[in-house]
């Protein structure tokens, strides 16, 4: 359970100062890219505590290390400290973050803005009414842009004050949309507040847009790297219908399979960090050659890693290569090439999630094998590798002799590592070993096709 709840941690403790530094506080600060790359410095003093009905824990710090508010609370959400002092500043900043991140498309960076128009408190409680500003950031074209988010939102945040010092956060609420807007700021506002509140002025906008790319600026600081900084509008885009593509391609290829999910709608590029990767995710448009590629790059060795052609004039799909397609097709010339041992699917086996093999040793030579194997889906004229559903699979370490002349039958169960499979046509690859004496030995590759006419579990 411990592990659980670090891992839930990690994920909002960021939130204080997603980006960078809080625009609104002095003090240091950590920053991360969306869960995905952790920047965190060594003088950082802000401090996150985040409550489930599991207890504390404390995101800065080691892992055992606990937090001194009482475990029994029922309260759950966010409290936040610099060193022994504690503000509603950064209470403030932490319940807009972490209020606005799961309601907007991630992108790589976050940040807020804000600006405080009165509090009122009541023992306890300090009921804060403010316009808050909140957005995601990504590179496009090798700009920082806003690529989700909101703009100035009437807002009203309760903090309840700990007898330690530390703030809560109970209750978070912001203005209703549409003819509710109104009436619901006169609900939850004083009435001296209620002019800013409905007809806000553009300098206020711009103060928060300001206050929220201070995010940006600190987390460009953090990776080296200089950008322009701004929102979609900002910037010019040209989309595949302004370069000569019909509506209806357009649309084909923007209602496409879920593989093109992370490319731009216009032509041009955009980043996503993957595992701790950076990717680029570009769209290109050849004139000349009727195409609309989509390739992604590898940004650590600006290689192409995959890449589709489409059609410009029909949507059809060109080709589709990956890497690991280029290293199916390199394996072809390399299967089967031990004359005399032999693997083939049994007749009728083949399942979504298993099937049984037949392997045959028909030489003289001592063959050994082990429980590892590879799939292939053989689509588009190629054969691609099916992707694992897990990131830490293993195969049991175990060698079997492939007696002469002695057919033996192996049960392959993939479904853990791949799940079940579509209706399709496969073929599964293991490695023999023609084994001559200790660290003496010759790795072959043998292959079986078979095909999975139903996905019945």
């Amino acid at each position: 359970m411990k592990r659980q709840i670090w891992s839930w941690i990690v994920s909002i403790s960021f939130l204080v100062t997603a980006c960078g530094a809080n625009p609104n506080s002095a003090a240091p600060s950590a920053s991360t890219a969306s869960g995905q790359e952790i920047y965190a410095s060594e003088d950082m003093t802000d401090k996150l505590y985040v409550k489930d009905d599991s207890g504390f824990d404390l995101f800065e710090g080691d892992a055992g290390e606990s937090s001194p508010l009482d475990e029994t609370l029922s309260e759950y959400d966010i409290m936040v400290s610099s060193g022994n002092a504690y503000d509603v500043e950064k209470a403030v900043s932490a319940a807009i973050l972490h209020k606005n991140k799961d309601g907007y498309l991630a992108g790589e960076c976050l940040g807020e803005g804000h600006t405080i128009l009165g509090t009122e408190e009541d023992g306890d409680l300090v009921k804060v009414y403010l316009l808050a500003m909140f957005g995601w950031y990504q590179f496009q074209d090798g700009n920082l842009v806003k690529c989700s988010g909101s703009g100035a939102i009437p807002t009203v945040i309760t903090l309840r004050h700990e007898e330690d010092g530390h703030i809560i956060m109970k209750k978070y609420e912001t203005a209703k949309d549409g003819s509710l807007f109104v009436p619901s700021i006169k609900e939850m506002f004083p009435e001296e507040y209620w002019d800013i509140c409905i007809t806000y002025s553009a300098d206020r906008v711009r103060e928060l847009t300001g206050q929220e790319r201070q995010y940006a600026r600190a987390y460009l600081d953090k990776l080296g790297r200089k950008a322009e900084i701004g929102d979609y509008s900002d910037f010019e885009h040209t989309i595949l219908t302004e370069a000569g593509v019909s509506v209806e391609v357009s649309n084909e290829l923007s209602g496409k399979e879920n593989s093109l999910y992370n490319f731009p709608s216009w032509i041009g590029n955009q980043e996503q960090v993957e595992n701790g990767i950076r990717y680029r995710y570009e769209k290109a448009y050849d004139p000349q050659k009727k195409e609309v590629i989509y390739s992604k790059t590898d940004l650590r060795t600006n290689t192409v890693v995959e890449e589709k052609i489409f059609n410009a004039e029909n949507a059809a799909l060109i080709s589709h290569r990956n890497v690991a397609d280029r290293n199916a097709s390199q394996s072809e010339a390399m299967l089967n090439l031990l004359t005399g041992v032999t693997m083939e699917a049994v007749e009728g086996s083949a399942e979504a999630g298993s099937v049984k093999l037949r392997l045959l040793n028909e030489t003289d030579l001592e063959i050994m094998f082990d429980e590892s194997y590879e799939i292939q889906e053989y689509k588009d004229g190629y054969w691609h590798n099916v992707p694992y559903i897990i990131d830490n699979w293993a195969f049991i370490d175990i060698a079997y002799s492939l007696k002469k002349g002695v057919p033996q039958e192996i049960a392959v169960d993939w479904h853990a590592f791949h799940g079940y499979l579509e209706p399709g046509r496969y073929r599964i690859i293991k490695d023999v070993d023609d084994f001559r004496g200790t660290g003496d030995y010759i790795t072959y590759h043998i292959g079986a096709e078979f095909e999975i006419k139903n996905r019945s579990e």
